[in-house]
């Protein structure tokens, strides 16, 4: 590319970066089209645009996303020459660089590398600010990717920093499908029984959370002889799955073998169903309440936060017990009035007079 080409899509580049800097919605900015232009170019190509946006004047915002732009770049065909290359920019420059979303670019392409290269240079002055476990979980997590079965045989589960790399690690891998045979495998081949069943249950919960049907697959493969270890993982799916898909979620939990997984599972889903699809869960309730304890049912799910003050209020008032209901009550009342008086007495007012006088009494006993 000549200087006049060179110079001509760095202004483009500019103009892009500036409309991308001053709209509502970044994403409509002629940034993304000037992106890519970049990506074709070379890594000679990119030190030149780095030298001429480092001599023009332009506003320092402007310049530095440029400068960060072509650098990520440049990672990505060589690291080693553009991070070595961005420790020799002015001081003020350097200072504004995200050196560690370099590092990322950089370890995505080559970990081996940059591991290599860090080992050697991470004392220099300029990478003291630098987190070193940031990058070695970075350089992990990327060399991970790459052989799976390497880095996991590697880990030393005695040690914190590394164990809680692993789960991130397990929790990242699960989430792409083609990994998870592996990594299950690898898992189920560990020594330790706890730390074995700790990430059994990550698995499990983290795969939940995308495709319960994948989840069950996966439990089903490990032929588990073991029905608490089972009903464990069963409760782990049903938890996670709540969060997106309550629904789903409660009818595993209503199969979970033994009181203690289901009636924990049950409570939490139905929670879940209370703040998030509430006719769900008033269904649900009068069908299967009495399967449960109804009322602990009811005050776990009042614990949820909701935007609207009148659901809690709507749930206790259902329980059976008439002091537990009225206690209740009188304490989600007293929180809502005290938010928002109006609001709360034209509640108490479409109550009949015992119950109004119950909740008031009760609040007065309580203060």
């Amino acid at each position: 590319m000549s200087q006049l080409e060179l110079e001509a899509q760095l202004t483009q580049i500019a103009d892009g970066i500036r409309e991308m800097m001053q709209s509502d919605d970044p994403r409509t900015s002629s940034w993304i089209g000037s992106m890519e232009n970049i990506s074709a170019w070379s890594a000679d190509e990119l030190q030149r645009g780095l030298a001429l946006t480092l001599e023009n004047e332009q506003e320092a915002k402007e310049r530095d996303k440029l400068v960060m732009a072509l650098l990520n770049r440049w990672c990505k065909i060589d690291g080693q020459a553009a991070i070595e290359y961005s420790l020799t920019l002015p001081e003020a420059s350097r200072k504004m660089l995200p050196l560690d979303a370099l590092f990322k670019t950089w370890a995505e392409a080559d970990p081996y590398a940059l591991s290599a290269w860090y080992e050697e240079n991470k004392d220099l002055h300029d990478l003291a600010h630098l987190d070193d476990k940031f990058i070695e979980l970075m350089l992990f997590k990327q060399l991970a990717k790459r052989d799976l079965a390497g880095t996991f045989k590697s880990i030393d589960w005695d040690d914190l920093q590394q164990s809680n790399a692993a789960q991130s690690l397990c929790y990242e891998m699960s989430l792409m499908s083609e990994k998870r045979s592996e990594l299950l495998s690898l898992v189920q081949g560990l020594e330790d029984e706890d730390t074995k069943n700790e990430l059994i249950g990550n698995l499990i919960a983290s795969i939940s959370s995308v495709s319960l049907a994948e989840a069950q697959l996966l439990l089903d493969k490990m032929n588990l002889s073991d029905t608490e270890h089972v009903a464990k993982y069963q409760y782990d799916m049903a938890k996670w799955a709540s969060f997106w898909r309550a629904e789903e979620g409660m009818v595993v939990a209503m199969d979970i073998e033994g009181d203690e997984y289901r009636d924990k599972a049950v409570s939490f889903c139905f929670a879940s169903m209370a703040l998030y699809q509430p006719e769900a869960a008033q269904s649900w309730l009068e069908k299967h309440g009495d399967d449960f304890n109804r009322d602990d049912l009811l005050e776990q799910a009042v614990n949820r936060h909701y935007d609207d003050p009148e659901l809690p209020l709507n749930w206790v008032m259902q329980m059976e017990n008439d002091e537990r209901r009225t206690k209740s009550t009188a304490k989600y009342y007293k929180r809502w009035a005290d938010e928002h008086q109006l609001g709360a007495s034209k509640w108490l007012e479409q109550q009949d007079e015992d119950t109004q006088a119950a909740i008031l009494a009760a609040i007065e006993e309580g203060e």
